[in-house]
């Protein structure tokens, strides 16, 4: 990776630690392989069947059980908005990268130990799961389910911080590979659970998927923690928040949020007359003390903090307050003018003391006397410091991560139904995906890191986009002329197919890698997941829509041209990044 474009990805990932293959008599061994047997490889298949088992529990073997039991399909539906915590874990991941767990976080480390609280966290799920009666009642189900969907998608935000923190930022596509080979051994694993349902029961069955993730938890004790790893600085002696921007923010927010509950009406009997006063003064003595404290380290005296909590109180209840203060009905326009008078009152009462926040704090700009809160430091800084270095670039790359897997997500929901159309058997359709469909997809990953260290990952980019192009293309072809007495064509697509797939999949999660940080990896690597999932997730729910309203010729087609702008769209990347490269990153290495 000589070219300027190929240096352009960001994030320095640390070096190889020491292992049996440094040693005298592994020279022998081809670059490439010998980068697929370092243990951190091993370590990865784990690591991705771990992080798999859970999804495909959650996703495709529970809506079956729940529909043998009789399950109305629409519940089932609502259901799946569970699985959700996939999409927003980028909500809680900065907690992760920040925050050391208690005893096993010092035992195991910081990586470690969040896998094995996850982990932890999906055996518990799994067993719930297994002790639950959906005939009886959907709340056991709800619960194993939810705690399955967030555990997992916690135990893929540490993974995925130690895989970029484990290995070189040019062994990236490999550990993708690894780990994209263990996500689907966790697929076939899955299968099992069906088999064990049919045979003896769900309750088996889940109980066999919690003792293999428990076996996880137990392995990852095996792995190594990261030899080193970049860290942002310390907020252990900040206060939670600083400075009069997060004053203000904090005093705005506690309003918006009180507010809105009155909107909502969850407050709907307010005592009247002299017991309405008793309330109001409490929740202004509560309010006082609660915002003195959330709003600690503003450089703010808690005089004027409580103030502004005060009035935020008074804007609140400015119905309630007119009411006490006028004689006027309710129901007249007078009394309505009095309410609005009180609210402006309250509202300029708050800027007034928010001038004078500012007038007491100085500057509102951050300074090395007047630092960030940890608020600001765990949930602001991680996200701000992408637009940071990549300044103006960042636009097309976050365009670029959000349509890269469109064709594939698109195209992907529809495929099956195409097989079942042409007539094909649901036994020749299982058979050729297991037999030749899984091990094409193999190819494709391993196909894909080998490229990557070759090419670069931007140019793989655009061999993966190309590939998409034709393979998911050729599905056009395929929808007009197979039949379903030919096997031999069906193979011929799904290994296509599965191919491009699997090649795309490596690479593309050595993109997002590069664009990471490794002082926040968890964070911004939860952060670009998550975007893209979620924009092509919703996408290919109206794929049904497009296909009925198109035919499949057409809607292959369109669902293939998909990958054309994204193609574009990396070379638009690569072209700006000439340019205008990102900043060099600062944060220090701490072992």
């Amino acid at each position: 990776m000589s070219t300027q474009e190929e240096k352009a990805p960001v994030a320095t990932g640390p070096t190889w630690p020491p292992s049996y293959l440094d040693q005298a008599g592994w020279g022998w061994v081809p670059s490439w392989l010998k980068t697929y047997l370092r243990p951190q490889m091993l370590a990865m298949l784990m690591l991705g069947f771990a992080s798999g088992l859970p999804l495909y529990m959650f996703y495709s073997k529970t809506s079956i059980w729940l529909r043998e039991v009789g399950i109305e399909r629409s519940t089932i539906g609502f259901f799946y908005w569970i699985g959700l915590a996939y999409t927003l874990k980028w909500i809680w991941a900065p907690v992760i990268d920040k925050t050391v767990i208690p005893v096993i976080g010092r035992m195991f480390g910081h990586r470690r130990s969040w896998m094995m609280v996850s982990i932890g966290g999906t055996v518990l799920g799994l067993l719930i799961l297994s002790t639950a009666s959906p005939a009886d009642s959907l709340m056991p189900v709800l619960l194993g389910a939810g705690l399955v969907a967030f555990a997992g998608a916690t135990l893929d935000v540490s993974i995925d911080a130690w895989r970029i923190e484990s290995a070189p930022t040019e062994a990236q596509a490999n550990m993708a590979a690894s780990y994209s080979l263990g996500y689907r051994g966790a697929l076939l694993f899955s299968g099992l659970g069906l088999v064990i349902a049919g045979n003896y029961s769900w309750t088996v069955s889940f109980t066999v998927m919690a003792l293999a993730m428990a076996i996880c938890a137990a392995l990852v004790i095996l792995i190594s923690e990261p030899a080193s790893r970049k860290t942002a600085k310390p907020t252990d002696n900040l206060p939670l928040f600083a400075g009069p921007w997060n004053a203000v923010a904090v005093g705005t927010a506690l309003i918006v949020i009180t507010r809105a509950l009155r909107w909502v009406n969850v407050d709907t009997k307010v005592p009247e007359g002299d017991t309405f006063i008793y309330l109001l003064a409490g929740l202004a003595a509560l309010t006082f003390i609660l915002g003195g404290l959330v709003l600690r380290g503003t450089r703010s005296g808690m005089a004027l903090r409580g103030a502004m909590a005060a009035v935020g109180l008074s804007y609140v209840f400015s119905r309630e307050i007119a009411d006490q203060l006028t004689t006027v009905d309710a129901s007249s326009p007078f009394f309505r003018l009095a309410v609005v008078a009180v609210s402006l009152a309250a509202i300029g009462a708050f800027g007034w003391l928010v001038s004078l926040s500012f007038n007491r704090t100085g500057t509102p700009a951050p300074t090395a006397e007047q630092p960030r809160g940890k608020m600001y430091e765990t949930f602001g800084t991680p996200f701000l410091q992408v637009w940071d270095r990549f300044g103006v670039v960042l636009v097309p790359i976050l365009i670029l991560v959000l349509i890269y897997r469109t064709s594939d997500f698109t195209m992907g929901v529809m495929a099956g139904p195409l097989y079942v159309d042409l007539g094909y058997s649901t036994e020749t359709i299982g058979a050729i995906q297991s037999a030749f469909g899984v091990p094409a997809t193999f190819v494709g990953l391993f196909l894909g890191g080998i490229v990557a260290n070759t090419i670069g990952v931007m140019r793989s980019l655009v061999v993966g986009a190309i590939l998409t192009l034709v393979t998911n293309g050729f599905y056009a072809y395929f929808a007009a002329h197979a039949a379903g007495t030919d096997p031999g064509f069906l193979t011929l697509a799904i290994c296509a197919d599965n191919v491009a797939g699997g090649f795309v999949t490596t690479v593309f999660i050595a993109y997002l890698s590069s664009l990471v940080d490794p002082a926040f990896a968890a964070t911004q690597y939860a952060l670009f997941s998550s975007l893209y999932a979620l924009l092509n997730k919703l996408l290919a729910g109206f794929s049904g829509v497009m296909a009925d309203a198109m035919g499949y010729e057409t809607f292959f087609l369109v669902t293939a041209s998909y990958a054309i702008p994204a193609a574009i769209l990396v070379l638009v990347v690569m072209a700006m990044s000439k340019k205008r490269p990102p900043k060099p990153i600062l944060a220090e290495r701490t072992t």
